[in-house]
């Protein structure tokens, strides 16, 4: 059974390459306080953040700990954190991101210093773009067919275990969908699309896992009402802020989005590209997660009020530890080897040439 729990598009290529994971992982602090990847760290205990000399310093009851600021590139905070008054300056003249999450998951807000690179004649052409409706839709088309394309090679894997032969009926459903997908004139209604698709994955998960605890009945969100939905809301939002980062380094502006309607959010492009990628990192992370036992429906949740329910620290810990293992983890991709970090800094730099060169977009789609 051990074979079922390995990620899709590695398999073919784990054996012969015996890849070993390059990024350099710091989680022994308190264990469940702090973890650091490289230069991106999530801090998950209460604590106190403040200027150290050219430093910074996390300190609780517990511990302190100095966090180089030369070496951070981003926080994520998952926790109740105090600041100095000096501390956003400091960020600023430092260029360092921060993340905000409440203590059940949810993205509350981030501190992006002024004067990121973004280009202000990239931004003219995303604007153009956005508000012409034929390439809008092109752009919202290749986004969702390419989600679609990676639900479904995730559904073919777990064929092979099918004997009720549903998630068969389901690749079918959702081939379907997506030739109307191609033909389809606005963009609301490939929004639409989209949801039937999602809605024909989830249906399919009680096919995949195997562990009784994560049952999938309904997708609930704000507030999730199962641990299963809590996993798949927080890993969601890891990976919006993941790619978030991503765009903020780069030319394009996060604020235009094309398949994610742009004028009511302050991002939007960022949901787009993890359109692409929610199937193959967050999705497959849940799936090893559960069907390997290494999270506890009882353990690692806490429920509220509401019928709400979300992963507490230890689960948190548990999630961002294999989250970040994925990021790392390295494929075969074209012509080289590449970590999926490297795909999501690959989707940047194709949208940026197109709106650079005109070369044509063609997203990330993995294959069996």
């Amino acid at each position: 059974m051990a074979s079922r729990q390995e990620t899709m598009s590695e398999q073919q290529n784990e054996n012969n390459l015996e890849r070993r994971n390059t990024k350099t992982y710091l989680h022994d602090w308190e264990s469940s306080s702090l973890q650091k990847i490289d230069g991106e760290y999530h801090l998950i205990a209460d604590g106190i953040l403040t200027r150290k000399d050219y430093n910074l310093l996390f300190e609780n009851p517990e511990k302190k700990m100095h966090l180089p600021v030369e070496s951070t590139e981003c926080l994520n905070l998952h926790s109740n954190i105090a600041f100095s008054s000096s501390f956003f300056s400091f960020a600023a003249k430092n260029n360092l991101k921060i993340n905000m999450f409440s203590k059940y998951g949810e993205y509350e807000g981030a501190f992006v210093p002024a004067g990121l690179p973004a280009s202000s004649s990239l931004v003219m052409k995303q604007a153009l773009a956005y508000n012409d409706t034929s390439e809008r839709l092109m752009f919202a088309r290749q986004f969702a067919l390419a989600a679609a394309h990676n639900i479904r090679e995730n559904l073919k894997y777990y064929t092979r275990y099918d004997s009720g032969g549903r998630l068969s009926n389901a690749i079918e459903e959702i081939a379907a969908i997506m030739h109307m997908e191609k033909t389809i004139v606005s963009v609301s209604e490939l929004m639409l699309l989209e949801g039937r698709i999602r809605g024909i994955y989830y249906m399919c998960l009680n096919d995949i896992f195997m562990n009784d605890d994560f049952l999938f009945v309904k997708r609930t969100k704000r507030p999730p009402e199962d641990p299963l939905n809590a996993l798949i809301s927080f890993g969601n939002v890891v990976l919006y802020r993941r790619i978030a980062k991503e765009l903020y380094k780069s030319r394009l502006d996060i604020r235009f989005g094309f398949l994610h309607a742009t004028n009511r959010r302050h991002e939007s492009l960022n949901l787009d590209i993890a359109e692409i990628f929610r199937p193959v990192i967050v999705d497959r992370i849940i799936f090893t997660l559960i069907n390997k036992h290494m999270i506890s429906a009882k353990m690692n949740f806490e429920k509220l009020e509401g019928n709400a329910v979300y992963l507490n620290s230890e689960g948190k810990r548990i999630f961002i530890t294999e989250f970040d293992k994925k990021m790392a983890q390295r494929l075969k991709y074209k012509s080289g080897i590449v970590s999926y970090e490297g795909l999501i800094r690959a989707e940047i730099q194709k949208l940026t040439r197109y709106f650079d060169t005109g070369e044509p977009y063609k997203p990330y789609k993995y294959f069996l």
